[in-house]
């Protein structure tokens, strides 16, 4: 039954074994993204047993990338990259980082910029950005994006998804990074805006027209005919920057027939 357990690195569910008598909880399976580890120490101390932990980075007190992009937040777009990085961890090796939001380069020991070295140098690649990653690199993909949505009544959420995946294409945006979905309050009830957020595995959140107002200047784009029918000048614009609290607006609304979107993104320095 084990083997069917095991699939692939971040899919890999915790699992722990103890013994007969109950003194050892030993992490077995996906001790770093499943949770074992953690899991091992948590059953451990409910049954005054010992933790048994054999992951390489734990035995020799050196963090290990996957579970700091996971602390963090991000998406691990190639797991198989994971190993290379930790070994240059384990060993006291240069690691490469490219980090424009400064996510993690402070948590690297002996962190570098990107330079020309060979395929086997390790390299951790941070960007919500669709750029060309250096051969080898681990690519992380942080939590950064907010999507503001605008939409009529009854649109559908196959025309809102459309809107919002090409509008990322288009601005070489990552879908990985987008961290949650935000509209106006009028909208709470939306059964595409709703449909469209639960597919996604997403957080959605509104605000009232006095927040949206209060965005003011900072919006590009307004428009006429919203705020005659529903009393603010943007809807998808000023979620997106209220919803990243205060973020970079990256990409301006963006419409269809009965949709708009506009991307911001946090600012992780404020």
């Amino acid at each position: 039954a084990g083997g069917t357990l095991m699939i692939h690195k971040p899919q890999d569910p915790a699992v722990v074994v103890t013994d007969d008598r109950g003194q050892f909880a030993i992490s077995l399976l996906s001790g770093h993204l499943g949770g074992a580890n953690r899991l091992a120490e948590q059953v451990a101390a409910a049954i005054g047993a010992k933790p048994v932990i054999t992951t390489a980075t734990d035995v020799n007190a050196v963090p290990a990338i996957d579970v700091l992009a996971q602390e963090a937040g991000m998406a691990i777009e190639n797991p198989p990259a994971i190993k290379t990085v930790n070994m240059a961890l384990l060993t006291g090796a240069a690691v490469e980082v490219h980090d424009p939001f400064g996510l993690l380069s402070n948590r690297i020991p002996n962190a570098r910029g990107l330079g020309p070295g060979g395929p086997l140098v390790a390299r951790v690649f941070v960007d919500d950005r669709l750029l060309d990653a250096p051969p080898g690199a681990l690519i992380l993909r942080p939590p950064s994006l907010v999507a503001g949505i605008g939409c009529n009544r009854g649109t559908a959420a196959d025309e809102i998804r459309g809107l919002l995946l090409t509008t990322l294409q288009d601005a070489g945006l990552c879908r990985a990074s987008l961290r949650g979905l935000a509209s106006i309050d009028l909208k709470a009830d939306e059964p595409g805006l709703i449909a469209l957020a639960q597919e996604l595995g997403l957080p959605i959140e509104f605000f009232g027209r006095e927040e949206i107002n209060r965005v003011g200047g900072a919006v590009p784009t307004p428009s006429a005919m919203v705020e005659k029918h529903i009393g603010v000048k943007s809807v998808c614009e000023a979620t997106a920057i209220l919803a990243t609290r205060g973020g970079e607006l990256v990409v301006p609304k963006r419409t269809t027939r009965n949709a708009t979107v506009a991307i911001a993104r946090v600012n992780f320095t404020s």
